[in-house]
């Protein structure tokens, strides 16, 4: 374990004011996009934005994890953390590039596919990143923080249950197929709201605020996805996606503020 001081070395004691206007000018470029998408319909042109999208949103995360990881090589336990949140995001855009190749090459159908290992891969490498940085700043967790743990992921995955059964009778494979990414995903975003409660009074609260935004919206577009492709309803140009473009961007933003923190 690093020492206090180590700690304090490794974050320099600067402003981490949030401008909202960047989060606004994101919110704004997804929904401009999906309108854009809408008036294409669907078409080549339309698909190759999706795919373009998904995939620089994608790099864009893996490039600046990675960058943060190698600012902090001095720092074992947070240079291995964000090597694990680029390791998140650059098996995201493997199962961006595989997904493609399946659907836009081959015209095979990609789910399920051998793009939902990459897809999986997200959670594991992004709860390592988060259970990283929570021993490393806060080792002790609180009995309500443990209640939230165990609690908030079961509610989440209720609810889900409950809506999957008002559409069918019987559950089939694609809910159990489906609650595995969906467990994935709230369990990420669980972490993530400790990593904020930790953080809210540090120089790394603004951070982890907007960090926790990013999850949230991936978290929100996992849920929906997956529901849809139990009613079959999912197609490229559908707005679940502009959760996931708005994910990555605003988690790219994060790590930027994040960068000029160290």
């Amino acid at each position: 374990m690093e020492s206090d001081n180590s700690k304090n070395k490794t974050i320099k004691d600067i402003s981490q004011k949030i401008n909202y206007k960047i989060l606004i000018l994101i919110i704004i470029g997804v929904i401009v996009f999906q309108i854009i998408l809408t008036t294409l319909g669907e078409s080549d042109l339309s698909d190759y934005l999706v795919y373009s999208a998904s995939i620089g949103g994608t790099l864009a995360t893996t490039i600046a994890s990675f960058v943060i990881g190698r600012k902090y090589k001095g720092s074992k336990i947070l240079g291995r953390a964000y090597f694990a949140l680029g390791a998140a995001y650059l098996s995201l855009f493997l199962a961006e590039i595989t997904y493609l190749i399946y659907e836009g090459f081959l015209g095979l159908d990609p789910y399920p596919s051998i793009a939902d290992i990459f897809f999986f891969s997200l959670y594991p490498f992004t709860i390592i990143h988060l259970v990283l940085n929570i021993k490393f700043f806060n080792s002790k967790l609180s009995l309500p923080t443990k209640i939230w743990l165990v609690l908030f992921p079961l509610t989440i995955i209720s609810i889900y249950t409950l809506f999957s059964l008002q559409s069918f009778e019987e559950l089939d494979f694609d809910f159990y197929y489906g609650v595995i990414f969906v467990a994935g995903s709230i369990t990420t975003l669980t972490l993530a709201v400790v990593g904020a409660k930790i953080f809210r009074k540090s120089t790394l609260g603004a951070i982890w605020l907007i960090l926790v935004l990013g999850i949230i919206s991936n978290t929100v577009g996992d849920v929906w996805y997956y529901h849809l492709e139990i009613l079959g309803g999912y197609d490229m140009n559908h707005p679940v996606n502009l959760f996931w473009y708005a994910s990555y961007w605003v988690i790219v933003y994060a790590l930027y503020k994040h960068k000029k923190a160290i």
